[in-house]
């Protein structure tokens, strides 16, 4: 234990003072992965459920096989063994046991294939049960990757000026704003000095012996600093669905810069193929300010829509619908989305997502197509199916072939073949899933 100097280049955005109270063993990382860990090790729905049929269904057989045993050796003693041993091989519970995992094994492959990494196969059921399915904005359903759309100076300073300030403010910052800004001027001519980062706010500096700022309008300047004029520009900026920071001094505010953050590939196709998929309601949950995310969910087609949640508010939100019976798949990708992402039923993020968001999820997607994720769902769906008709056949089979076997119409070796069959054909359906 003792205080640490984080460096900026570990934290992100700006050094911090750190103090270690309990080794890496008791850390919140730490604690995460074992939780992964037994998220992998967790058995899948209906493999716990063919499971304890299973073994239910080992002591109805040996019921039957006594019985069978002590039927012949009272009417033919003759054929008791041939019939119990029949009643015993024809009853083997391979094909119920081999219904799920097979098919998940099929099933986990083609996700691979497609691009999805499985965390935990146990959420491909409730993936395809789904009817509720909510989403991010920034990062998730736009690239989280901003660029430049506009500088519009309210004060003497020009617009490279503008925007030589803003980049020396953002210069050693991790937010996306500002990698739009230090893409836009890698190497800028003004020094900063006593930089501080405001999480969530923005980032101030002392340039020239005047202290600058950098961020929400809230932040960089008071609300009496704003002309009619610079509240028209961030408002229609706003409605346009822009990303809006404000660069200011301690003299005022000095000029409005709007980002824009275009969709990601696929956006569109994969809301209507969810929707066609049998889904039955899309909800878009951000922290960003309320007149993008609406502009955003218009474009989309999504009505119920939710802008300027906090963590807190989109874990509680999440909870209500739970607590109506929804089943409900997040799809996230930020350290705020961390806690709705975990208390989804599933949980999908893309894996250029936060660290903490991806261990929180259930599904990764390795690339930036978000249509993939309905060809999971498809997958999901068509395996929730495969593992149903595996489970008929073979409790079919049991039903149809134990009377014959106990009346001594099976000899051993036809139930030998006959169960071989069985487990065959399970094996055969579960292979479907690779060419549909």
């Amino acid at each position: 234990p003792g205080d640490v100097v984080v460096a900026g280049s570990v934290n992100g955005e700006q050094a911090v003072t750190v103090r270690v109270t309990h080794a890496v063993q008791q850390s919140a990382v730490s604690e995460i992965r074992h939780l992964v860990d037994r998220g992998l090790e967790a058995r899948p729905r209906y493999a716990a459920l063919a499971e304890r049929v299973a073994s239910r269904f080992v002591v109805v057989l040996l019921l039957i096989a006594a019985a069978t045993a002590l039927y012949w050796l009272r009417t033919d003693p003759a054929n008791w063994l041939s019939s119990t041993i029949a009643v015993l091989i024809v009853t083997c519970p391979c094909a119920l046991a081999l219904a799920t995992p097979v098919a998940l094994a099929v099933s986990a492959g083609r996700f691979i294939g497609m691009g999805v990494l499985p965390l935990r196969m146990q959420a491909m059921d409730t993936l395809a049960r789904s009817d509720l399915f909510v989403f991010d904005k920034t990062g998730t359903l736009t690239r989280g990757r901003p660029a430049i759309a506009a500088v519009v100076p309210t004060a003497a300073l020009d617009e490279p000026g503008c925007l030589q300030h803003a980049a020396s403010l953002a210069a050693a910052s991790a937010h996306p704003v500002a990698h739009a800004l230090q893409r836009a001027i890698p190497q800028p001519r003004i020094k900063a000095g006593e930089v501080e980062n405001v999480p969530g706010a923005g980032v101030s500096a002392v340039i020239d012996g005047q202290e600058w700022r950098l961020g929400k309008p809230g932040f960089a300047a008071g609300h009496d600093d704003y002309d009619a004029h610079t509240r028209q520009v961030i408002a229609d900026a706003r409605a346009s669905g822009l990303l809006v920071t404000v660069l200011a001094s301690s003299g005022g505010v000095q000029a409005v810069l709007t980002f824009e953050d275009p969709l990601r590939p696929g956006v569109e196709a994969m809301l209507a193929g969810l929707q066609d998929s049998g889904v039955e309601q899309l909800a878009l949950l951000s922290g960003d300010a309320p007149d993008s995310v609406n502009k955003l969910a218009r474009q989309l087609g999504i009505e119920d829509v939710h802008g300027g949640q906090s963590p807190a508010d989109k874990l509680a939100w999440t909870q209500d619908r739970q607590a109506q019976g929804r089943r409900l798949t997040m799809f996230g990708d930020g350290i705020n989305d961390a806690p709705t992402l975990a208390a989804a039923d599933v949980s999908v993020s893309f894996a250029d997502a936060t660290d903490l968001a991806n261990a929180s999820s259930d599904f990764l997607i390795l690339g930036e197509d978000a249509r993939v994720l309905v060809d999971a769902r498809r997958v999901a769906l068509r395996t929730r199916r495969n593992i149903m008709q595996n489970f008929a056949w073979a409790a079919s089979y049991n039903l149809l072939a134990v009377p014959f076997a106990a009346a001594g119409w099976i000899p051993p070796w036809g139930a030998a073949i006959g169960m071989s069959f069985s487990s065959l054909f399970v094996v055969m359906n579960a292979l479907r899933l690779q060419r549909e």
